[in-house]
């Protein structure tokens, strides 16, 4: 059974319950203790929804796996490749713009052919649109995320304000 990130074991949380339904005796303050769970009708009618998102949670932890090994296979050593929630955060080191576009062609082209998907690239570089991780980081995102969905990244250059930091 998956744990939910705000919930604990029930054998930790109990000793935090009985913890502070001993303080609220001691104050003399109130406490509620609820339980709560489903109904099996409501879980019956549900339950194809539920089916459909673990399906598509293992789908996407899937295909997560055939990109980063893809990633690994189609960039030099070192060059560096995190995931960072549902995408993933490259840096090139030594490589210009002008590298890098081609490299973008060449993993979109890569995508398609190998894993028969469309990829969705955003490209900042260092120092020419900002010189702070973060910068570089919420310009590539954004880039990203503003791509077209056949997989054109976005690579137009944006200036930087004197602080270094990217005007988007």
């Amino acid at each position: 059974i998956e744990q939910s990130k705000d919930a604990v074991e029930f054998e930790w949380g109990q000793g935090q319950i009985y913890r502070e339904i001993r303080r609220a005796r001691h104050y003399h303050r109130p406490a509620t203790l609820l339980a709560i769970t489903t109904t099996d009708e409501s879980l019956n009618v549900s339950l194809d929804r539920f089916i459909q998102e673990a399906q598509r949670k293992m789908i996407r932890k899937y295909v997560a796996a055939r990109i980063a090994n893809f990633l690994r296979d189609e960039l030099r050593d070192c060059d560096v490749i995190t995931q960072r929630d549902d995408h993933f955060v490259m840096l090139l080191p030594e490589t210009g713009k002008e590298n890098t576009i081609d490299v973008i062609a060449r993993l979109e082209a890569a995508a398609k052919d190998k894993l028969g998907l469309d990829i969705k690239i955003g490209m900042s570089t260092f120092p020419d649109e900002a010189v702070t991780f973060e910068s570089l980081l919420e310009c590539a995102e954004a880039r990203m995320e503003s791509a077209l969905v056949e997989g054109e990244a976005q690579i137009e250059s944006a200036p930087a304000n004197s602080e270094g930091v990217l005007q988007i």
